[in-house]
């Protein structure tokens, strides 16, 4: 597709280079998501090429003592740390400050921070934005916080300079809903080798292949009560169930996960898990599921990937993630198919062996 720009300016010609809308870099901490993922990845490389790189953080994600990361500078701000002011009242402050530096390019993610990306544009900057997931359409939040993030995805696709999308499904609704063009920029992930049980055997017990892996944050649209209502159906013969990860200002939801869990010592709540532990997990379990009713273009797959996991994902995902021997769909709107699907493949000799794609 055509870049879509009124300026024609793409961020990589320019000088210096401020993101917008990550709660933190690295991301390595408590409530990170893809979006980290991603900035981290862009906002490395680009400081590679030479660009000076500026990463606004949020002071509960990233320690103030840390002011650069690879090269790239790091600017605390605070921000009112609730569900619904925490994005808003941080991209705002980012915002204004960034109008008064010198970057050239000011680099919005989500549409959440992308409702303020007008001003950086009123100061003359180049303004990008990237699309990660349609956010209004995410179950924790309610009409009012929808109509918001509607109205944010709106202003960040007319203020853009040059507008992202992480998927091709996402590329085509902003296309079809606001007439104009998209580039795709879909995340890339590095081959990784296998790392051996070691940490999760001393922490949970694990020996490898002998557990079902959910690694994401504890919200909603992630339905990851279906898994577990599924795992009850398992004829376990030692298996386990691995939910890895934690609340982002959903805490009741969380609450609900670990009531239905009560009593049944083979669900494990590992809490939120980074580096060599995180690495174990992904490399180590039988097979990787995301039961999700929304997603962008989730980077937990392609992690998982990396370690040759099989991973069960919702058809809503089918043009997004490539076809492989590791990928099977379930139907995302179909609770008894995820089911039949989870219980169908513990059951067979190979996580590979004979599956229906």
């Amino acid at each position: 597709m055509r870049m879509a720009s009124r300026r024609n300016i793409h961020p990589g010609q320019a000088k210096t280079i401020a993101f917008i809308g990550q709660k933190g870099i690295p991301a390595e901490f408590i409530g990170t998501s893809g979006v980290e993922f991603y900035v981290e990845q862009k906002a490395t490389q680009l400081q590679k090429r030479g660009h000076h790189v500026i990463c606004y953080v949020r002071n509960w994600a990233t320690p103030k003592n840390i002011r650069s990361y690879q090269g790239v500078q790091i600017i605390h701000l605070p921000s009112i740390n609730t569900k619904r002011l925490d994005t808003v009242s941080h991209s705002l402050l980012a915002s204004l400050h960034a109008c008064f530096t010198d970057a050239d390019t000011v680099w919005y993610h989500a549409s959440g921070p992308a409702l303020f990306s007008f001003l950086p544009r009123i100061f003359g900057k180049n303004v990008v934005v990237t699309i990660h997931t349609l956010e209004w359409k995410r179950e924790k939040w309610g009409p009012l916080a929808q109509a918001v993030l509607k109205f944010g995805e709106r202003v960040g696709v007319a203020s853009a300079d040059t507008l992202f999308a992480v998927s091709q499904d996402i590329a085509d609704h902003l296309k079809n809903t606001y007439k104009k063009d998209v580039l795709v920029d879909e995340p890339v992930v590095k081959k990784k080798k296998h790392a051996p049980p070691s940490i999760i055997t001393d922490k949970y017990g694990l020996k490898g292949n002998d557990y079902i892996l959910y690694l994401g944050r504890f919200v909603p649209e992630k339905r990851v009560e279906w898994l577990i209502n599924a795992y009850k159906e398992i004829q376990r013969k030692g298996m386990k169930l691995v939910l890895a990860g934690g609340a982002s200002f959903t805490d009741g939801y969380e609450k609900k996960l670990r009531a239905m869990s009560v009593g049944d010592k083979n669900i494990l709540f590992t809490g939120w898990v980074f580096g060599k532990e995180k690495e174990e997990l992904l490399s180590n379990c039988r097979f990787f599921v995301l039961p999700s009713s929304l997603e962008g273009n989730p980077v937990i797959i392609y992690e998982a990937q990396q370690y040759d996991r099989l991973c069960i994902v919702p058809d809503v995902l089918k043009r997004t993630i490539p076809r492989s021997a590791g990928i099977l769909y379930f139907q995302h709107d179909n609770r008894v198919d995820f089911c039949r699907k989870v219980v169908e493949t513990i059951k067979k000799q190979s996580p590979y062996a004979g599956l229906q794609r």
